[in-house]
């Protein structure tokens, strides 16, 4: 049982490189592949690996991929609020971030606000890790590189109600002659 769950974990740490072990010493470099070692010691070891891959079969939408993987409920929301509070306005003023509002009640701004103690419950490390995975995917709504913090944009919306063509994380070059000759 111990070779078991030690090769399972060897393999965990060689196919996720950029994740954090317990012993921040002993982390793999970035820059090496991601390869998967077995150590198989039992019958249930030699088994095929399973395919990790949620890849949509060819006659399956993007839609219908999203509506496979339902969103997480962690109780994190965010609202609309003035900005800044009107000094005789309503302190509770608040709307829904699905609402179609441009001026709060009094006629100023609106301000996303977050739930930050919802967001708090959950570690840097967590944060980081996850928006690190998401990063160069193509799992619909994630590939984008604003969907792929959706946590911190619009934390209630279903990933089948997200229009996305996965723009962003774009490479960035220098453009020295560009700049200098505009």
């Amino acid at each position: 049982m111990a070779a078991t769950t030690h090769a399972a974990s060897m393999s965990f740490l060689l196919s996720h490189p950029q994740s954090r072990s317990a012993t921040p010493s002993c982390h793999l470099p970035l820059h090496l592949a991601a390869r998967r070692v077995r150590c198989a010691t039992d019958a249930a070891a030699l088994s095929p690996a399973v395919n990790t891959k949620h890849r949509r079969t060819a006659d399956e939408n993007i839609h219908e991929e999203a509506a496979r993987h339902p969103a997480l409920k962690q109780g994190l929301s965010a609202w609309y609020e003035p900005f800044p509070p009107a000094p005789n306005g309503d302190p509770n003023e608040r709307y829904s971030l699905d609402e179609i509002v441009y001026r709060s009640s009094s006629g100023g701004l609106l301000d996303v606000w977050h739930d930050m103690e919802a967001l708090a419950r959950f570690s840097g490390a967590y944060w980081r890790d996850l928006f690190d995975s998401r990063i160069g995917r193509t799992t619909w709504p994630y590939g984008s590189g604003v969907w792929s913090k959706k946590e911190f944009v619009l934390p209630e919306i279903e990933p089948d109600h997200i229009v996305s063509l996965f723009e962003g994380n774009s490479n960035l070059f220098w453009a020295e002659r560009l700049g200098r000759d505009h």
